[in-house]
């Protein structure tokens, strides 16, 4: 992807966040998640920059006209290639599985990774981004 395109792609990617929650390349996290929740945030956020791509932390998504649910909270959101990463520690799986249906349903790449996830899963993800 070009120069222009990526610039282009990315404010898409903004425009689909509520502005109050577009911070840029910033780790945000909040007194309610664990220690370990954030630090996955972090890993997947550095392996993020260091391929060159934007990404938004606790990116609020803005609620489109036919949708009826309350705003989603995507733990990581990479505005290069519309991806979603969901970090969960003890979520059960259905939780998992409705958010993905809500993303997918969005158009948006989904991925969840746990806190108890192995550096190998760590880079096999961030391989796939």
């Amino acid at each position: 992807m070009g120069k222009k395109e990526t610039i282009l792609r990315r404010m898409e990617g903004r425009n689909m966040i509520k502005f109050g929650s577009l911070r840029v390349n910033s780790v945000r996290g909040s007194k309610t998640e664990s220690m370990e929740h954030f630090l996955m945030k972090a890993k997947l956020c550095k392996l993020i920059m260091d391929k060159g791509y934007e990404f938004i932390t606790e990116a609020i998504f803005e609620k489109s006209v036919n949708m009826k649910s309350e705003y989603r909270r995507a733990d990581i959101f990479i505005t290069d290639n519309f991806t979603v990463i969901e970090v969960y520690n003890k979520e059960k799986q259905e939780s998992i599985e409705k958010k993905r249906k809500y993303y997918k349903n969005k158009n948006l790449n989904f991925y969840a990774i746990s806190t108890e996830a192995d550096d190998n899963e760590i880079y096999n993800l961030a391989r796939c981004l």
